[in-house]
């Protein structure tokens, strides 16, 4: 059998590119649903408040 053992680093330059890329697409669905909820009719109290 094989005994090595992996080490993986805690933090890389990749991980914060996915963050803001994550952090992005979170946002742009988050307008999305806005307006288009908005579009549809919706009042902005229930919109934006709730």
């Amino acid at each position: 059998m094989n005994d090595q053992t992996v080490h993986y680093p805690w933090f890389k330059r990749q991980d914060l590119d996915a963050f803001f890329a994550l952090f992005q697409n979170n946002l742009a669905n988050f307008v999305v649903i806005t307006v288009t909820m908005l579009g549809m009719g919706f009042p902005a109290s229930i919109v934006l408040e709730k």
